[in-house]
């Protein structure tokens, strides 16, 4: 084996590695996308639960939500494997 076949072999290893950790990051992008909706659908049925909805408090529940969906973004991104 020479010192091409071993630079090959390296190479080869690290994208497999790669790929594994992008889908880990694109994983907790779901995650988190999964949790702000949860948190924002709670925020919600407690406010029709105690009949006290008002739009300040809708806003600020989806406001909260976008945050999530941001960070999710960024992990989105960050998952993206560079073009060779």
């Amino acid at each position: 084996m020479g010192q091409r076949d071993g630079a090959i072999l390296i190479e080869d290893n690290f994208k497999e590695i790669a790929g594994y950790v992008a889908l880990a990051i694109e994983a907790a992008a779901v995650f988190v996308v999964a949790f702000g909706a949860l948190q924002a659908l709670a925020g919600v049925l407690t406010l029709i639960v105690k009949r006290a909805a008002d739009e300040m408090q809708g806003r600020e529940i989806w406001l909260k939500f976008a945050t999530w969906i941001l960070l999710a973004l960024e992990f989105a991104r960050a998952g993206i494997p560079p073009s060779t």
